[in-house]
């Protein structure tokens, strides 16, 4: 097949520093927000892009036990986008103060609009805002009075920190945790891992094979923007929480088999799903519109090798794909 995955270990990947990340997703910074929240959570796609975050807020409810909708009074969601799970973790502690933080303008904009119109807004009214990168984040800034927080929160978002300084950013949040007998603290995370499947693979193909770049490096440079996490996965974050000193950690992988209905013949919904995540700013690094326009086609008769359409199951119409996708999550406690 020619996206196999053995393509990945010869490729000399020089990653980008976290400013870079920091300054292409923030409006503040650059002039281009490529997040595009209308995009992102397409009503197609909205209950599998949310799904995973409600499943590690289940987690950390079932660890923390029934009296943490009390105890927990501080939460902060790192890479909160739009704020759908923002809103879903204050229902869920009632009692808390909440800090959504993101580094995109776009999907901070969209946070505070589906917040102000939320039906219970004592929920509301305990949400706030901020725009920052995730690597400087601190309580300190963050309308907390100084104070540290009961719950650090981030759902897809650590993989877009380049994998050699992930270590240090999740030093960083496990530094904002409060620690006090009595009265627990935890660490939430997920992540996509996905990046060795065909959906990913195929991006790079698609760069050598459609002539999008001048020559070689620039391949290497472009492909290098596309978020990762740590090749030893799950084994690796285990080992950083430890290190960090957790009492207790647990790490998990699970894979999502997706069903993604096909739109159109020409756009394969594979390419959809990624175009508005880690495709992103592989899409904003080409020259013009005719080439992303060219890019998603080529790439889309590629995904549809990889993940052919079939018949959409039995009381649906159209054609559906299956789209396996894996996705790592951990909980720690100091």
């Amino acid at each position: 097949m020619p996206h196999s995955l053995n393509i990945l270990r010869y490729i000399p990947i020089r990653v980008p520093s976290l400013r870079f990340f920091t300054a292409m997703t923030s409006s503040k910074s650059a002039s281009v927000d490529i997040w595009q929240p209308s995009a992102y959570l397409t009503n197609h796609f909205h209950d599998l892009r949310t799904r995973p975050g409600l499943e590690l807020l289940a987690r950390i409810q079932k660890t923390l036990g029934p009296s943490s909708s009390s105890s927990i009074q501080r939460i902060v969601d790192i890479g909160c986008g739009t704020g759908q799970l923002t809103r879903e973790i204050g229902r869920s502690f009632p009692h808390a103060k909440l800090v959504g933080s993101d580094s995109s303008g776009n999907m901070l904009e969209r946070a505070r609009e589906q917040t102000s119109k939320m039906d219970d807004q004592t929920v509301a009214q305990r949400i706030q805002y901020q725009q920052q990168s995730m690597d400087q984040w601190s309580a300190s800034e963050s309308g907390f009075d100084g104070e540290q927080v009961d719950l650090v929160f981030s759902n897809a978002a650590l993989h877009w920190t380049p994998v050699e300084s992930q270590e240090a950013v999740m030093r960083q949040w496990w530094s904002q945790l409060e620690r006090k007998e009595n009265s627990p603290s935890m660490l939430a995370v997920q992540i996509p891992n996905n990046f060795r499947a065909p959906s990913h693979t195929l991006i790079l193909e698609t760069l050598r094979d459609g002539q999008f770049c001048s020559d070689e490096s620039e391949v290497h440079r472009i492909w290098s923007l596309l978020p990762r996490v740590h090749e030893d996965g799950c084994t690796f974050y285990f080992h950083v929480l430890r290190k960090l000193g957790a009492r207790m950690i647990d790490t998990w992988e699970s894979c999502y088999n997706q069903l993604l209905p096909v739109q159109s013949a020409d756009l394969h919904p594979v390419c959809e799903w990624t175009s508005s995540t880690a495709l992103a700013p592989i899409l904003n690094a080409l020259k013009d519109d005719e080439e992303r326009k060219r890019f998603k086609q080529l790439y889309s008769q590629k995904l549809y090798e990889a993940y052919p359409a079939f018949d959409a199951l039995k009381g649906q119409s159209g054609q559906q794909v299956l789209f396996p996708f894996k996705r790592i999550f951990f909980i720690a406690m100091p």
